[in-house]
């Protein structure tokens, strides 16, 4: 008995605590508890599930890439496959043929304009910009000596007006966006597109004494100079040649020929790149020009052309004074065949335009308006025509009664159309009446 009294309380205590036990395990687990840990879980499992299939989509993807199916399961298919995975072989280097058969091989050669081409061959211009065969470049050079010269007589005066309208002109067109998203081909110099003076100096190559020399003053010795101090006599100086070095080209080319070597190393393997100068073939008179007019760039007088054995390169700063009278009387070289000399001794392409390309590219840009003439024409009388045909295929029982007051009206109306195409003010009095349309189309095509 008192081991059952002492055991009872002894036995008791033990279940209780193990009943709080179990109770503090069970009791944190609320409701909301447990939905968060469902919800877990069920995130956890379709990660994983997303994890699975994005592998196997992954593991599919290597396969068809990698092996090739069997040929014996599917021999029909197979075959399909196989001349899929050949023409996908042989198309892959069609977007590179495709774009070259459609393009030129060779990109379109530059062509650096000098201001003589402006001012005596724009005809040639503009039927360049019309082919869009090459890319026109106009240095800043020339912009700004076209301005210059603004102020030239008035044979000069409109030619010079004429090509800064024009330019203007050609300049807004390139600033607008193509359609077809081509680059233009008439662009101005940028202010960084220039090599460095020094980069065109190291390419001066000297012409011979005998081609080309440099006049100046020879420096007496002491003994020659004590000589004539005691004979108390005034000889005049001596005058000695020396080589072209690459400081003797003159300052109002430096600008052009660094603009033109710029383009002609920047440009690309197959592209070729000249300055553009244009040579007459016109004489000018025996007499000189006036000191003052040296200084400027006369592109209104032409001159010879240069000849090595008879004349020297000179220029205004190294020449002496007391050694300019004896060469006043001697010929003046042409600013084009001494910017070309030039050009030459500096290694830079150029490209000779002569009196014949003008007249061609008149003939050519003649030409092309009477073609252009002929599209409008074609263009404004055809659907009167149709509209003829149509009406007489309606009418098949018409008599010839009906038939010709229909001619009659149609010569009618088409008379009055021709005087009303007939601008008011022509832009060339020599031109006849009959193609007065034609020069309408020349002065909105070429501005002439």
């Amino acid at each position: 008995m008192a081991n059952q009294q002492d055991g009872k309380p002894n036995d008791q205590p033990a279940p209780s605590s193990s009943r709080t036990k179990q109770q503090a395990s069970i009791l944190p687990i609320t409701p909301d508890r447990e939905k968060m840990s469902r919800a877990l879980g069920a995130a956890f499992l379709q990660h994983k599930v997303q994890q699975l299939e994005r592998n196997v989509d992954d593991l599919s993807f290597r396969r068809d890439l990698h092996q090739i199916p069997p040929r014996s399961h599917h021999p029909p298919a197979n075959s399909n496959h196989s001349s899929r995975n050949q023409s996908k072989k042989k198309s892959s280097p069609q977007p590179d043929s495709t774009p070259s058969s459609s393009k030129p091989s060779s990109p379109a050669p530059i062509k650096v304009i000098d201001t003589s081409m402006l001012i005596h061959a724009l005809p040639i211009l503009k039927k360049w910009v019309r082919e869009e065969k090459f890319k026109i470049v106009i240095p800043l050079d020339v912009v700004s000596e076209l301005d210059f010269l603004k102020t030239s007589p008035p044979p000069i005066h409109g030619l010079v007006r004429e090509a800064t309208c024009w330019l203007d002109k050609q300049f807004q067109n390139s600033r607008k966006p193509s359609s077809t998203g081509d680059q233009p081909c008439f662009i101005p110099q940028r202010t960084g597109d220039e090599s460095g003076w020094e980069e065109l100096s190291r390419r001066f190559v000297a012409p011979p004494l005998e081609e080309a020399s440099i006049p100046f003053i020879k420096a007496p010795s002491e003994d020659e100079e004590h000589e004539r101090v005691r004979d108390g006599e005034d000889e005049e100086p001596q005058i000695d040649y020396r080589a072209l070095i690459s400081t003797d080209l003159p300052h109002q080319y430096r600008s052009l020929l660094q603009c033109a070597l710029f383009y002609q190393l920047h440009a690309q393997p197959k592209q070729e790149s000249e300055l553009v100068i244009f040579f007459s073939d016109k004489q000018i008179s025996s007499t000189p020009a006036a000191p003052q007019e040296n200084t400027q760039h006369n592109h209104h007088q032409h001159h010879q052309n240069w000849k090595p054995s008879s004349s020297h390169w000179k220029s205004e700063s190294s020449l002496p004074q007391g050694a300019g009278n004896d060469q006043e009387e001697e010929e003046r070289v042409d600013k084009t065949v001494d910017l070309s000399q030039w050009a030459e001794r500096f290694e830079i392409k150029i490209q000779k335009v002569h009196p014949a390309d003008l007249t061609q590219a008149k003939q050519w840009i003649r030409s092309y308006n009477d073609k252009l003439k002929q599209q409008q024409q074609q263009q404004q009388y055809h659907p009167h025509s149709h509209r003829l045909g149509s009406s007489s295929s309606s009418n098949p029982h018409a008599t010839s009664n009906h038939t010709t007051p229909t001619r009659t009206i149609h010569s009618n109306k088409r008379l009055p159309g021709n005087p009303r195409q007939i601008p008011a003010s022509a832009p060339k009095p020599s031109a006849p009446s009959s193609s007065s349309s034609a020069a309408a189309v020349d002065k909105r095509l070429f501005v002439w």
